[in-house]
């Protein structure tokens, strides 16, 4: 479904991703974990066409519709809640009843529906991220990317992201997401980790069986290696 190359980007002079490489497939549900500054984000924005590439290339398969829900932005614009989603519903190429049956959705999703004339910049952190996330998928994308998607909200609100995660991957859509924790919800089937820019591991995720588990304690499985054999040290 998508495909990166040699992905270098500079921002501010400093190289930021450098030389990463990989493919996600349908129906591929990706963590992206790395320390602060190893450039998850930046591989999101790159991912999403909205960041300049220094070099390599982010090949998206044909008529794939792509969803991206970005972090809290630091100040949101005086207006209301639906209108916000009017307005992106719209530009995703929306209109007429599928677009207000989109908006109507996606209300729902951020807790919404009884309050649609809320004014974004009243809203809770979490309350704001809950419309993103109803933003990302007002055009029902094939290809859903999501940074720091699990925060600020509660465990319900990840508990319903998880949800939403498994489902996409069940159905055929791919979820690649920069998740700023050690800890890994049960929804991922491969985890990405970036260091300085470069990626260091490339793999496949079984389950311990034991939520809350670190992603460091996951039984990590890659191609040679002897299943049940844990390399995470």
């Amino acid at each position: 479904m998508i495909r990166v190359e040699g992905l270098v980007v500079d921002r501010r002079g400093e190289r930021v991703l450098d030389g990463v490489s990989f493919t996600v497939g349908h129906g591929e549900t990706v963590a992206v974990v790395g320390p602060s500054g190893s450039g998850k984000s930046t591989l999101l924005l790159a991912l999403a066409g909205g960041i300049r590439l220094r070099a390599g290339s982010v090949v998206v398969e044909d008529g794939t519709r792509t969803g991206y829900v970005p972090p809290l932005p630091g100040a949101w614009p005086v207006v209301r809640a639906d209108e916000f989603l009017e307005v992106c519903a719209a530009s995703s190429g929306l209109a007429g009843k599928p677009l207000h049956a989109a908006v109507a959705r996606g209300l729902v999703m951020a807790g919404l529906a009884a309050r649609p004339s809320m004014r974004i910049d009243a809203l809770s952190d979490a309350a704001k991220k809950r419309l993103l996330l109803s933003r990302g998928l007002l055009g029902d994308p094939d290809l859903l990317l999501m940074d720091d998607p699990f925060m600020p909200l509660d465990p319900a609100g990840c508990l319903e992201v998880e949800r939403l995660v498994e489902d996409a991957g069940l159905a055929g859509r791919s979820v690649i997401a920069a998740i700023n924790s050690a800890h890994l919800h049960p929804c991922w089937s491969r985890v990405i980790v970036l260091e300085r820019g470069r990626l260091r591991r490339d793999v496949r995720v079984e389950r311990s069986g034991h939520e809350g588990d670190p992603w460091w304690g996951e039984r990590l499985l890659e191609p040679g290696f002897r299943e049940g054999r844990d390399d995470a040290g």
